[in-house]
């Protein structure tokens, strides 16, 4: 090897890139997957006490690509709140063009909502509210909203269990392959995009939902649909 070219191999100008490589390559396909798996179930074991159990979880860092599966979150009684199968994030660089985050493509499969009003009025979820005490007091704030642009936003699969404990039958309302898609939503001024919403239950009720939707300012138009609404 010519002298030349052994100086240029082991110089800082080629080593240092080289090495800055190896470890955000590393932090991003190993490091990053380890620590909100080891995270996630610390923060609302100790912050919540909540249990929650997270799966396989995947990141891309060159491709800004997230992935995480088999989530699930019980109460500090152990009843179910939510759970999913599968989570999928796709993130555009695109974004930083109007500097705000573009997620090109948001799926969430067999997402499961457990809803209950306990006999005291209060609902199960409250457990993950902050504490008055760790609330401040409003102030008046000129921030902007988050600038987000959404492709697309797919919900498959999904169920929704409410339950009402303060008869003393519990009442139970139960609905079950909730799909929902979004496509091109943004917080941009003036944008919107289409939406669509299907909701049904295990006697056939469905409830479809298509329409426009902006969100800075808020509007929408639309149109919704029921079939096979049954009222007791």
């Amino acid at each position: 090897m010519k002298p030349g070219m052994r100086r240029f191999l082991l110089s800082k100008f080629l080593l240092v890139p080289l090495a800055a490589l190896l470890l955000f390559t590393l932090a991003g396909f190993i490091l990053a997957p380890l620590l909100i798996r080891w995270y996630i179930p610390k923060y609302t074991r100790e912050q919540l006490k909540c249990q929650a159990n997270l799966g396989t979880v995947r990141l891309n860092p060159f491709l800004l690509r997230f992935e995480a599966n088999d989530f699930t979150l019980n109460g500090p009684d152990g009843a179910p709140l939510v759970s999913f199968g599968r989570l999928y994030l796709d993130c555009e660089l695109t974004g930083f063009f109007y500097m705000a985050i573009h997620l090109k493509e948001v799926r969430l499969e067999k997402p499961s909502v457990n809803l209950a009003v306990e006999s005291d009025g209060s609902l199960n979820f409250a457990i993950l509210a902050p504490k008055p005490s760790e609330v401040k007091a409003e102030e008046p704030s000129k921030s902007k909203p988050l600038r987000l642009i959404l492709g697309s936003v797919t919900l498959e699969g999904g169920e929704l269990a409410v339950t009402d404990k303060r008869p003393s039958s519990p009442a139970v309302l139960n609905f079950h392959n909730l799909d929902l898609e979004l496509k091109t939503l943004t917080t941009l001024v003036d944008d919107n995009g289409t939406y669509s919403l299907v909701a049904g239950t295990p006697d056939g009720e469905t409830v479809a939902w298509q329409g426009r939707l902006s969100l800075m300012p808020f509007r929408s138009d639309g149109k919704i649909a029921c079939s096979g609404i049954r009222t007791a």
